[in-house]
Parts: C-alpha cells; structure tokens; sequence
C-alpha cells in the first residue's frame, strides 16, 4: 500500500486544486512535477480522487439542505385552503429527494466493496491514497477512461437530481404565493360583503363603498 504524501506536497496539490479541479494539461503538469518530486502518475491519481471526494462532498450537502427544506415544509402549518396541488409537489420533492439519497447510498457501498476487495481498512489514510488512485498506475489506460466516463455519468445525473429540485423548489414557492393572493382576494371579498350588507342596512352610498378600497 502507498504511503500519504507529504503534507508540503499536499499543500501545493490543493493550491493547485482551488484553482481548477481537472487534471493538470502538460505544461502545468509539468511544473508540479517540478514543484513537488512527485510523478506524474502520482499527480493524477491525486487530482482523480479529490475531485471524486469534492463532488461527494457537494452530493452530501445538497441532501441535508433537501432534507432540511422538506423539515421546515412539514413544520409549517397548512393554510385554510391550500390546493391538494402543492401537496401533491411536496410529495414528488421527497421523491426526488429519496433517490438522491439512493444514489449516494450505492456509491457509499461500492467503495466499501472495492475496499473490502482489496483487502484495505478504513481509515483516513487509506480513504485518501484509495478512490482512483492506486488503481489508476496499474490499470490500463482503456480502463481509466472506463472509470473516467462511468464518473462523468454520475455527475450528470447528479446534476440533473439538483436541477430537478430547483425546480421543485421554485413550483412550490409559486404556488404559495398564488395561494397567498387568493387569501387576499378572499378577504376583499369578504369586505364587500359586509359593505353589501351596511347598505342593505343603512342604506350607504356606493360612493362610501368604493372608499373602502
């Protein structure tokens, strides 16, 4: 098993890294290779894997921040009145949200199956020298693209997973305003009425009904 890198060398990989998470082109391959004594096998496989733990990362976060907005859905108490329609979109946001869960479930289990392969334990170390990283000097290159292809398929439908709650997100906030507005028209409505009734009553003027709005 290949030990950690250098925590010197580690450093000048994720300057590197900030500034575009893609695998280095020549010239600048070349420059780290300078900077850091490390190969340039070595440097890919760094890059391949810290952009896969990044993207993870990403996955994580845009979960609990569903998660978190279908919380505050449920907590918030319905209005007199609200349209079976926005229940029904809350409903398909928990879907959305249950198979961006799922997916990144499977890839938990997968890397603790190919872990488990390889006869690794599962610690930080190791999680660091791992995702696409060792294999990546031994395998052979049709093999890498392979991995490299499977990779940007993930990302794509997690990206579609991200669009498709945006867009959930801004259905339901329509919706509410909509519904918002109807309340408001009920209750001027509600007004005329009772200005209806005055009338009736006390014979007021249209003139004074019209004031009222």
């Amino acid at each position: 098993m290949a030990p950690p890198l250098p925590k010197e060398k580690v450093k000048i990989l994720e300057e590197k890294f900030e500034m575009s998470d893609y695998i280095p082109g020549e010239e600048v391959m070349h420059q780290l290779v300078k900077d850091t004594g490390l190969k340039a096998d070595q440097i890919r496989s760094w890059f391949a894997r810290r952009r896969q733990k990044s993207k993870n990362e990403k996955q994580k976060l845009i979960l609990l921040k569903a998660k978190e907005e279908k919380k505050n859905d449920d907590e918030t108490p319905a209005k007199e009145g609200e349209s079976a329609e926005l229940a029904a979109r809350l409903k398909e946001k928990e879907v959305k949200i249950a198979e961006l869960e799922h997916l990144l479930k499977a890839k938990d289990a997968d890397i603790k199956s190919r872990k488990a392969a390889a006869g690794m334990k599962d610690d930080d170390e190791t999680q660091a020298m791992w995702l696409e990283g060792r294999e990546a000097d031994s395998r052979p290159e049709l093999e890498q693209q392979a991995r490299e292809r499977g990779k940007r398929k993930r990302e794509e439908e997690t990206d579609e997973l991200e669009r498709k709650i945006a867009k959930q997100d801004a259905e339901i906030g329509s919706l509410r305003d909509q519904n918002a507005a109807l309340h408001l028209q009920n209750a001027a409505l509600q007004v005329l009425i009772a200005a209806l009734q005055e009338q009736l009553e006390n014979r007021v003027s249209w003139d004074d009904i019209r004031s009222l709005f």
